[in-house]
């Protein structure tokens, strides 16, 4: 029981730091990518980079979500990343899996984390 308990601690943990460390990593994306938008004058808002950014900070959101409620947040962030793994399915052009790979998996692995971490800590209680 109290093995089970560390394991879902050590879990929750680890979707809390690549949570994270991905949320950090897409945001600086995101600001970095406006900043020079912003420097060059040229506001140029595509559908596809407004859908990109909407979905990435609903999946952002979600991970805060789950810091507090991990079921709740993760089922936001895998729901998020389903969408966003479809978005960027048909929106790449010759290669389609690198996109999915690099930015709609690790938010899906983030969300299945922390949702298999209340469920194994709601079943040692």
């Amino acid at each position: 029981m109290a093995n089970i308990k560390l394991q879902s601690n050590l879990l929750m943990w680890f979707a809390r730091i690549i949570g994270l460390l991905v949320s950090v990593i897409w945001l600086y994306i995101l600001i970095s990518g406006a900043a020079v938008e912003t420097m060059q004058s040229q506001m140029d808002f595509t559908l596809e980079g407004v859908l990109m950014t909407i979905l990435v900070v609903a999946a952002i959101i979600g991970i805060a979500i789950a810091w507090k409620y991990p079921f709740n947040g993760g089922k936001i962030v895998v729901v998020t990343s389903v969408f966003l793994i479809i978005f960027n399915y048909f929106s790449a052009g010759q290669n389609k899996y690198i996109p999915i790979a690099l930015q709609g998996l690790p938010f899906f692995l983030v969300g299945i984390f922390f949702i298999q971490s209340h469920l194994a800590k709601q079943n040692s209680s």
